[in-house]
């Protein structure tokens, strides 16, 4: 069984993004697809209404640069 597209995208946060991002825009929240940044966004919800325009349900994840990865509750169950 191969990881979610959330657990992907974290693993490449962690090791790839993490200290730039971290230093340059610490705060905002990045839009991740397929181990690669997106976009960056000042709130979430602006991040997620554009990952599911851009990508549709379960095909991104959203992470706050600087903290623990977000829970979307309920919605994770369709990531």
């Amino acid at each position: 069984m191969s990881d979610s597209q959330a657990e992907r995208n974290y693993e490449a946060y962690k090791e790839s993004f993490q200290t730039d991002l971290e230093r340059d825009h610490l705060g905002e929240v990045v839009l991740l697809r397929d181990c690669a940044v997106v976009a960056l966004f000042d709130s979430e919800a602006d991040a997620y209404n554009a990952g599911i325009q851009k990508f549709g349900i379960g095909e991104f994840s959203l992470q706050r640069i600087g903290a623990e990865p977000i829970s979307l509750g309920i919605f994770s169950a369709f990531m």
